[in-house]
């Protein structure tokens, strides 16, 4: 198991990767603050407005083949 500073440093590699992430289908990375009195890190992305893959399948249940291949295409 990691300890705080190793989390932290991990989180500080994967932003390091997704800040230079530029794609019409990929939310766009705006930036990080590391909270050094508690040792959080916070991540600022665009907002999307249609909500996550999770919050469709927790909703509307599995999806059907064509939709399935819609979001992998997008993907």
């Amino acid at each position: 198991m990691r300890n705080k500073a190793e989390e932290i440093k991990a989180l500080m590699s994967e932003i390091s990767l997704m800040s230079g992430l530029v794609h019409p289908n990929i939310v766009s990375y705006i930036g990080a603050f590391v909270d050094a009195k508690d040792s959080n890190v916070y991540i600022f992305q665009e907002w999307a407005p249609g909500g996550s893959i999770e919050g469709l399948l927790k909703t509307f249940g599995a999806l059907g083949p064509k939709a399935a291949q819609n979001y992998m295409r997008q993907v």
